[in-house]
């Protein structure tokens, strides 16, 4: 997914604009290849219905940005989406 929307789609939004590649130069300032691999994984299964209550209460135009990164959330109930979808990837900080 990363990827998809940040080397991808970002890229080619800022384009468009003629703004460089964003992701090309935080790597770069950062001094990094990507985003920090998660620590943590969270199974979410049980707070699924919460979950997808929250996704379904933006509006519209909201709800066009989320499918990049949750996608076809709208396509399903919230038990059969978050049963494949049943986790959440985290990086602690210390």
């Amino acid at each position: 997914m990363e990827k998809e929307i940040v080397d991808v789609w970002l890229y080619n939004k800022m384009k468009k604009y003629d703004f460089p590649n964003p992701s090309k130069l935080a790597k770069e300032l950062c001094g990094i290849d990507g985003m920090p691999e998660p620590t943590v994984q969270i199974n979410i299964s049980k707070y699924a219905d919460t979950k997808m209550s929250y996704l379904l209460s933006y509006p519209e135009e909201a709800r066009q940005s989320l499918r990049k990164f949750i996608p076809y959330f709208e396509e399903f109930d919230d038990k059969t989406y978050f049963s494949v979808f049943d986790r959440e990837f985290f990086r602690v900080i210390q």
